[in-house]
């Protein structure tokens, strides 16, 4: 037995990233947060939390303010990982390949020939 859901449901509802508004923003493909919710998502059913603690520790040892926490940090990795694979455009997955010579053409650099030791007064004389 595991944490019970009402804590997973307290927490996304304290956290403002967790809108539903906002996540649609994120994962497109989201239809609802019954869907979130479900298998294809957190999949809460079989979702395993572990925590480091000093002591060998059950689920029933820690406190309802523990647990909120333990979740509540969940949602805040979970956050951040969410925010770091998100992309604002998405492309497809057809790729168009086009010759490299129309993007890119020679260029001629042009160097002046004459020597700056020779120089008479206020006239350089170049030769190109």
């Amino acid at each position: 037995r595991g944490v019970d859901i009402r804590y997973f449901k307290k927490s996304i509802s304290r956290s403002n990233f967790f809108r539903f508004e906002n996540l649609k923003r994120y994962l497109p493909n989201l239809k609802s947060m019954d869907e979130f919710w479900g298998e294809n998502w957190l999949d809460l059913q079989n979702l395993t939390l572990s925590v480091t603690t000093e002591k060998e520790t059950i689920v029933e040892d820690f406190s309802a303010m523990e647990k909120l926490k333990i979740v509540d940090n969940f949602f805040n990795l979970l956050a951040a990982q969410i925010k770091a694979g998100y992309r604002k455009a998405r492309g497809t997955n057809r790729f168009i390949g086009y010759p490299i010579t129309e993007y890119l053409v020679d260029y001629r650099k042009r160097i002046p020939n004459y020597d700056t030791a020779k120089q008479s007064g206020s006239f350089i004389e170049q030769k190109v």
